[in-house]
């Protein structure tokens, strides 16, 4: 490595370069310039280019003009004041790497505005203790980046913009970047960015909302941790757009603006409001709202974004602080204000946007939304009540028409009670109602309020009501959890005026039942609609219809109907609501599965978020998703093959019937043909598993059974035993094991009668029952023929191959791993290879097991012979060499 001193009394820099090789150093005397000229300097050695630091820390050495590195050249610069006036790149990094370190890029440019300090292509660029500086506010200068790695620490950037694209990545901390006007401080585009205590400001005399975001972010992953975006409130100090990603972790954000992206902050401050848009989903684990001046809310979520406020903390009132508008969703968890009770805070939904509390209890207030009622199509069920509506408007209807005509009609009480219990559609129902009666123009639909009972019978609740009844005079007045009125002889008092609008009660039977005593209350209130709640089904289709309302899509319809119908059996899950709840956790955990996967699928609810929220729920029945656990068995292509094909016809099957179509008469028994170890038992689990979450069988019951479970020693009684275990099986499956066995035994075996107690099963509950019949090829055969009937009855049958060496090692490798034991894998292939062929046992994957087990007795005699000295998880090429010698 040579050193070539550069100065006015030794080394012309162009001189030095020609002379040095790769490695070598140049370096400046004190207060050497070099003059580059108006060409760009060429750069494609290693080098290393140093200048001189004064004991105060100024810089004294000088490079005027514009270089450029190319040919995967390594260069660095220390201790240099680099310079430009001129028209061009002032450092261009093609395909190279360029290190800075204590170095002043200044561009001094007027026009700077298109011209680059540092543009770097397929390069690597890293900067410490550094300043990037123009001269200019109104233009300032770009440290630009394409396919490309940067890392800066502890530098400034002065009136300089960073912009990256293609695949770049950048590594930020420490970084001060301010002084510009109407710019991105950072622009990112299709890359990846860290940022680590950094503060990207813009100019404060700005006030344009119209101008450059500070952080603009598209199709870009971002993280940032104690960083400070933006310094004016009227200017998104932060955008994100295009798939963008967002990790923010105790940052200071001035004004935040989203759209298709994922964010996840964790103690992040916004200073005046978060606008998320165009589908963003957000996850806040400790988000801080701000006092601010501005006439602005804090959160506003619109165009179906979604966020999940686990803690939001609100340092002041405002009218709303929350706002959702066209489809957004919100769910909430806990908040605070600080100085004040919580339930002061204000969130507002529009008719197509969602609020959700996770905790019933929070005493938050939820606005009134303003509602755009639910059409006919979307009130599943409740047929009894839609006909009784139905009736109430066509004869409202009947008597308008005669009136538009001149002709004499009488007037229609359209007051109604709405009785049953909790979650049964009983609000639902009244905005259906309402928006019924607003299209026939009978009511005015502007003209509604919704209000809670209890809210009346305060000291000023009939003040209230009053209020309430004039405002309303020619709407609608919906008075929920009506039974708060028995006994408030004022406020029903008021209620049964004339010209009143019209009145919606809703509430329990048993107790609204009791307001027909009260004088007039009956002839005020004809209309009393009982609500009995909703079949399985209906919930069922609810559930479903919800989540399409709101843009999620099931991966399969099939297993959530079976997991939410299994739910449905459970004693606390009380109809609607808890149909709600499940479905506002499915959201929830997809959404924490997607920020934490970086899925860009923001649509589709999988079967696992379903199996995560069933065993949150305390369901007893294995919610794993049956078609991925058949397709993560080794080998078996052809039974994999043949069960979906058995599963997809009998679905087909299933929804003909449903349609009133015609369906050949099939039936679901099988038999599962091959030699033992080939997996039979454990595909037919899956098998039974797999008809429940497609809604083929009632239960998810597999019963295994053999000879000895059916069969009896004594006349009469083997009949009794098999019905016994076919009726425990009714509504799932019965897997019989070695099912020949039972006509091995010649004319007068019992094993004849529990043949022939299975027939009659089969017979008498041939669609509640699957029977899956198992054992070897030929033996079976022999089994099938001996009665006449049992052939008829199994129409189907799937061959079991026995597993090649590969697939056996595979079983083995896995069988070892959950063992927690390690073996070196190519020495453990041939000793199974070599055993299996000197072996008469060819029990497949039991043979395996069994060869396992005997290389495990193998190791434990190794160590203790050793006094345990050694890896109590290794198998050693040893324990292989004595297992294959003693095969």
């Amino acid at each position: 490595m040579a050193r070539f001193i550069v100065g006015p009394n030794d080394w012309n820099f162009r001189d030095a370069y020609q002379q040095a090789s790769d490695g070598d150093i140049l370096e400046l005397e004190d207060n050497t310039r070099v003059d580059l000229g108006s060409s760009v300097f060429q750069i494609n050695k290693n080098l290393e280019i140093v200048g001189q630091m004064t004991a105060a820390k100024d810089l004294t050495c000088y490079i005027d003009g514009a270089i450029a590195i190319t040919n995967q050249a390594q260069v660095t610069l220390r201790r240099i004041i680099f310079r430009a006036e001129i028209d061009r790149v002032m450092l261009s990094v093609d395909n190279a790497s360029l290190k800075l370190s204590q170095v002043i890029i200044y561009n001094g440019y007027q026009d700077a505005m298109t011209k680059v300090s540092i543009w770097a292509n397929d390069a690597d660029v890293t900067a410490t203790a550094s300043i990037f500086k123009a001269i200019s506010s109104d233009t300032g200068s770009t440290l630009k980046l394409s396919h490309s790695h940067l890392d800066l620490t502890n530098t400034s950037l002065d009136k300089v913009r960073l912009f990256a694209d293609t695949d770049s990545n950048l590594k930020l901390a420490q970084i001060d970047s301010f002084g510009l006007v109407n710019q991105n401080a950072l622009n990112l585009e299709s890359s990846h960015a860290k940022l680590k205590n950094c503060s990207f400001k813009i100019d404060d005399d700005v006030t344009n909302q119209d101008k450059a975001a500070t952080v603009y972010v598209k199709n870009t992953s971002l993280e940032t941790t104690n960083s400070i975006l933006g310094n004016v409130n009227g200017i998104n100090s932060l955008c994100l757009v295009a798939n963008s990603s967002w990790n923010s972790e105790r940052d200071l954000i001035y004004r935040l603006y989203a759209e298709e992206s994922r964010l996840y902050l964790q103690e992040t401050s916004i200073e005046t409001v978060a606008d998320l848009e165009q589908l963003t989903l957000a996850y806040a684990d400790g988000i801080y709202f701000k006092a601010h001046t501005e006439n602005v809310i804090n959160l506003y979520l619109r165009a179906k974004a979604m966020i999940y406020l686990k803690q939001a903390f609100f340092e002041e009132v405002i009218s709303p602080n929350v706002r959702l508008e066209d489809g957004a969703l919100a769910t909430v968890d806990q908040l605070e204000l600080a100085d004040g009770d919580a339930s002061l805070l204000e969130l507002k939904a529009d008719a197509t946007s969602h609020i959700i509390f996770a905790h019933q209890a929070t005493g938050l207030k939820q606005a009134e939304a303003e509602t755009r009622f639910q059409t006919e199509d979307k009130l599943v069920g409740l047929s009894e009540v839609k006909a009784s509506l139905a009736t109430i408007l066509q004869k409202a209807r009947f008597y308008q028409l005669r009136r538009q005509q001149g002709l004499n009609a009488e007037g229609v009480n359209l007051n109604a009670l709405f009785m049953g219990p909790k979650s049964s559609g009983k609000a639902t129902s009244a905005r259906y109602f309402v928006q019924q009666l607003a299209q026939a123009k009978l009511v005015d639909e502007q003209r509604f309020i919704k209000v809670q009972a209890k809210e009346l019978t305060d000291e000023r609740g009939y003040e209230r009501l009053g209020e309430y009844l004039e405002d309303t005079r020619g709407g609608v007045l919906l008075i929920e959890g009506a039974q708060q009125l028995l006994g408030q002889t004022e406020l029903l008092d008021l209620l049964l005026q004339g010209q009143t609008p019209v009145i919606i009660l809703t509430g329990p039977k048993k107790e609204l039942t009791k307001l027909n005593s009260v004088p007039g209350f009956t002839k005020h209130f004809p209309n009393q609609l009982n609500f009995t709640g909703y079949s399985q089904n209906e919930l069922v289709e609810i559930g479903k219809k919800l989540l399409a309302d709101w843009q999620y899509r099931l991966a399969d319809e099939d297993y959530y109907t079976q997991t939410l119908a299994h739910l449905c059996q459970q004693a606390n899950f009380n109809q609607a609501s808890a149909m709600a709840d499940f479905n506002h956790r499915l959201r929830e955990q997809m959404s924490q599965r997607v920020m934490a996967t970086a899925d860009t699928d923001l649509e589709t609810i999988t079967n696992e978020d379903i199996k995560v929220v069933a065993d949150q729920l305390g369901t007893n029945h294995t919610t794993k998703d049956a078609y991925a656990e058949l397709n993560s068995l080794i080998g078996i292509a052809e039974v994999k093959r043949a069960v979906k094909n058995f599963i997809d016809l009998n679905v087909i099957n299933q929804q003909r019937k449903q349609a009133g179509l015609a369906v050949a008469n099939t039936s679901m028994h099988a038999m599962f043909l091959g030699n033992p170890g080939t997996g039979k038992t454990t595909v037919a689990r899956i098998l039974g598993e797999l008809l429940y979450q497609k809604g083929l069988i009632r239960k998810p019951t597999l019963i295994e059974v053999s000879r000895s479970d059916l069969v009896a020693g004594y006349v009469g009684q083997t009949a009794i035993k098999t019905r016994k275990k076919l009726e425990e099986a009714l509504g799932g499956v019965l897997f019989i094991d070695e099912a020949y066995t039972l006509s091995t035994g010649g004319s007068n075996d019992f094993g004849l009668e529990a043949i022939n107690e299975i027939l009659k099963f089969m017979e008498d509950h041939r669609d509640d029952i699957v029977i899956i019949f198992a054992g070897y090829t030929k033996e079976m055969q022999a089994f099938l023929a001996m009665n006449s009937g049992l052939e008829s009855r199994i129409p189907n049958t799937i061959t079991f191959a026995d597993y090649t060496i590969a697939e056996l090692v595979q079983i083995g490798l896995l069988d070892l791993k959950k063992r927690n034991y390690q073996v070196e894998q190519a020495a453990y292939a041939y000793v199974v290879s070599e055993s299996h062929q000197k072996s008469n046992d060819h029990s497949n994957g039991r043979w395996v097991r069994n060869l396992n087990d005997r290389l495990v007795r193998l190791q434990a005699s190794r160590l203790a012979q050793s006094d345990g000295q050694g890896d109590l998880e290794l198998i050693t090429r040893g324990d292989l060499e004595k297992l294959l010698a003693t095969n």
